[in-house]
């Protein structure tokens, strides 16, 4: 009987371990920052204890209940300890005065939708089966994610600096802005909300419909530092002027907006 309520305790133990293992793993994260806060002492004993013991701690993002009830718990406690796993909610906020000193960003394509409205807007059909060639970005959506990154590691290059610059203009742009909570010491901010704001307001940008174009030529972005242009005879029905005309639009506003510089 012991020997079987130990087996039972050794399968609940694995299952937890590897439910939150699997979210962890399944978690996808585009842009990222470090933050250089100090640990304090209590989180440098936890995470010694962790690293001695062969049962380590994971702490995370706390997604769900990880506590998995037993089905005769008052049997278990007669015979052995209760083992417990504490899961903690939003363990990473950052205060505004947290300095931010690593970017990444990973680029979001443009989606099939993107691409009929585009090429409905250069003169072809909404199925593209008249199309030749891709679906080029007037902008390069590298400039844009390399100009964010710069703005944000930029001095003061903290977590209030990043707030200011990208609530703004989530909100301009119709996406995420990430909650800022007010506290004695200033603003406090989820660094997964501050991520993800990030996340959703680069790809909203770039990938804006009145950014993208086919064309038969065009001069090209020079590996993302130059503005794509179409150039010579294609669909539009004003010419190549004209859409040109059209996609500079999008141009002046990303640049007057501070996504470009």
């Amino acid at each position: 009987m012991y020997a079987q309520i130990e087996k039972s305790k050794e399968n609940n133990s694995r299952a937890v371990a590897n439910s939150v293992s699997q979210k962890k793993s399944n978690g996808k994260q585009g842009f990222r920052f470090l933050v250089n806060r100090p640990k304090s002492v209590s989180q440098r004993k936890l995470q010694e204890f962790g690293n001695n013991n062969p049962q380590q701690i994971q702490l995370g993002s706390f997604q769900g209940s990880v506590l998995q009830k037993r089905k005769n718990p008052k049997k278990d406690m007669r015979t052995i300890q209760c083992s417990t796993v504490l899961g903690y909610t939003n363990p990473t906020n950052r205060s505004g005065t947290d300095t931010i000193n690593s970017y990444h960003h990973d680029r979001v394509q443009h989606t099939d939708a993107h691409r009929n409205a585009a090429s409905v807007q250069s003169g072809y059909a909404a199925d593209r089966s008249d199309v030749t060639g891709d679906c080029n970005h007037a902008v390069p959506y590298k400039m844009i994610k390399d100009h964010v990154g710069s703005r944000l590691l930029s001095a003061p290059n903290n977590v209030v600096n990043a707030v200011g610059i990208i609530n703004p203009l989530a909100g301009a742009y119709g996406s995420y802005q990430a909650p800022v909570t007010p506290t004695v010491a200033g603003i406090e901010v989820g660094e997964a909300d501050l991520n993800v704001a990030v996340d959703q307001l680069i790809p909203t940008a770039a990938n804006n419909v009145q950014n993208l174009f086919y064309w038969p030529d065009h001069t090209g972005d020079n590996s993302g530092t130059a503005i794509d242009q179409p150039k010579g005879v294609g669909k539009y029905p004003g010419g190549v002027a004209a859409y040109k005309a059209f996609l500079s639009v999008h141009e002046t506003r990303l640049r007057a907006d501070g996504l470009i510089p």
